[in-house]
């Protein structure tokens, strides 16, 4: 998954970014807001909605504390500090970087392994065998 950015001739998103453009100038009086750089006010917003539907998409995916799975995140932009900084803290603690999908595969198949033994033992302790299930 790339980075979900809205699209920047979205009428709607150019309006919410006017609108916290406002928001923000009426906060910072006499300060100048910059347009064009990553700090400006419609990035930011636009990094947020960004980020919001990443989480969306992991959490669609992993809904229940049993639940387990892999989210694989194909950019080099989600190893930069400030975009793991907006993944939800409970993906964030158990985010892993390779270098290529090779070098993933193994520890796909590790994370696998570990969380079928955690899955089935559950189950059992609850008094459902994984065959029920």
């Amino acid at each position: 998954v790339g980075l979900p950015f809205p699209s920047v001739n979205d009428p709607v998103s150019i309006m919410r970014a006017e609108a916290f453009k406002m928001e923000l100038q009426a906060v910072n009086v006499g300060s100048p807001i910059a347009e064009g750089d990553e700090s400006s006010p419609s990035s930011l917003l636009a990094a947020s909605k960004c980020m919001r539907t990443v989480n969306q998409a992991i959490g669609r995916a992993i809904r229940h504390k049993d639940d387990f799975g892999v989210a694989i995140l194909l950019d080099e932009r989600y190893v930069h500090e400030g975009v793991q900084r907006d993944i939800s803290a409970w993906v964030r603690r158990n985010l892993i970087s390779c270098t290529s999908i090779g070098n993933s595969i193994p520890k796909i198949v590790s994370f696998f392994k570990e969380a079928s033994k955690k899955h089935s033992k559950a189950y059992r302790h609850n008094g459902i065998s994984t065959a029920e299930y």
